[in-house]
């Protein structure tokens, strides 16, 4: 059985902006096909609210440098922006990189 999303706390954070109070937006970490049809469903469901997608990065790994972390995600990213970009009903929504992973990738403290 699938779970649905309660969107119990969303709808208390809309009314609360519709209401006078503090600003509100989404963003999103978009993995895969279906973290977008999750945004989608958001937006969709709170067409106010300002939506903010951003491409997740992966995690460290043995396996791929920084370098090639760093190359998927633009890659992603670029899926992203074109999956955006074709779907009419998400022609609103801001796309933010992760400035801080392709800039300095995994680097502390910065």
């Amino acid at each position: 059985m699938e779970d649905k999303l309660d969107f119990g706390t969303l709808d208390w954070y809309r009314d609360l902006y519709k209401s006078g109070g503090p600003m509100v937006h989404f963003k999103i970490v978009i993995f895969d096909d279906l973290d977008y049809k999750f945004a989608k469903e958001i937006h969709i469901r709170y067409p106010n609210v300002r939506m903010y997608l951003s491409v997740g990065t992966l995690p460290k790994s043995s396996h791929l440098s920084t370098h090639q972390r760093v190359g998927l995600v633009l890659g992603h990213m670029k899926w992203l922006f074109e999956t955006v970009t074709e779907d009419h009903t998400m022609y609103d929504v801001c796309i933010r990189p992760q400035l801080h992973f392709l800039a300095w990738g995994d680097e502390r403290n910065r």
